[in-house]
């Protein structure tokens, strides 16, 4: 879906890799799309430094498992987007998050590995994302208590109900 990112997310991979190959830096970005819908056919099978591995609509535990394997979630969205899901699964499987703002994610701020910025400036977040010196279990444990605090739909939705914004 257009505004969803995809394009968006393949671009900033891109510049991101060409700013390491400029600086002389063999260890670059390779991108894993998972999903499909209408933008599939655009996605282009090589592109000049960087490496795209198209994954196609996967069963959920396939989704679970590649995330494990992975080591940043990238979320470009061109259009406002709330807090997602796939943020969520990503915090909880202790990925580096590097994503546009999320309506919403600003309580996401006690997480170490919750990167957000503009769109023109996701591909130096991306860089900067490489230095993060934590642990995948150092960055999981940074934001296990906002996790583990419950925090859901429902959560939000009887807060907007019962007028209880804090």
């Amino acid at each position: 879906v257009e505004g969803k990112g995809l394009l968006e997310c393949i671009s900033i991979v891109k510049k991101a890799n060409l700013i390491l190959t400029d600086l002389g830096d063999s260890d670059l970005f390779r991108l894993t799309i998972i999903g499909s819908g209408r933008l599939a056919d655009k996605i282009p099978t090589s592109q000049e430094s960087l490496e795209i591995v198209y994954m196609g609509e996967l069963e959920q535990p396939a989704v679970i498992r590649a995330m494990y394997e992975s080591d940043i979630l990238i979320q470009a969205y061109s259009q406002p987007e709330g807090l997602t899901t796939v943020t969520l699964e990503g915090l909880a499987t202790g990925l580096l998050i590097v994503s546009t703002p999320l309506s919403g994610g600003e309580i996401l701020e006690v997480c170490e590995n919750y990167i957000p910025g503009k769109l023109e400036d996701l591909p130096s977040l991306l860089l900067l994302s490489r230095d993060i010196p934590k642990s995948r279990n150092e960055l999981l444990a940074s934001c296990k208590g906002f996790i583990e605090s419950g925090f859901t739909w429902d959560v939000i939705a009887h807060k907007l109900i019962d007028r209880n914004y804090s």
